[in-house]
């Protein structure tokens, strides 16, 4: 069975953003040398990226166009965005998922193979 790591930015309080909308609101979070060593190691470890709806279309919009050893590697890998209603991706290796196909994503993680499903 494939392993899972969650990882997930958050304030001392609990939040993942500031009051508002979009994915700008983080705008409290700064990344230093220490975040991206440890960026880069946990995406070595990765098979596939998996994403929440609001998360994937802010992640669809920042890293296609970013630079530097993260980048490179959230572009590389592949993703799967999971969305109630049907919608396509620019984003390289990163279908959005709905309906059955979010379902299947169970499976698909056991056997340790979701890019192919």
């Amino acid at each position: 069975m494939a392993r899972v790591i969650w990882s997930v930015m958050s304030t001392l309080d609990g939040y993942s953003a500031a009051e508002g909308a979009g994915f700008e609101t983080i705008a409290w979070f700064r990344a230093d040398q220490e975040w991206l060593d440890y960026s880069v190691e946990l995406l070595d470890e990765a098979s596939t990226l998996l994403f929440g709806g609001i998360t994937f279309a802010g992640m669809e919009q920042y890293w296609p166009t970013a630079e530097g050893p993260v980048a490179e590697r959230m572009n590389a890998l592949p993703k799967i965005g999971f969305s109630h209603r049907p919608r396509d991706s620019a984003w390289s290796n990163a279908p959005a998922w709905t309906g059955t196909r979010w379902r299947r994503s169970r499976r698909c993680a056991a056997t340790g193979r979701a890019s192919r499903c």
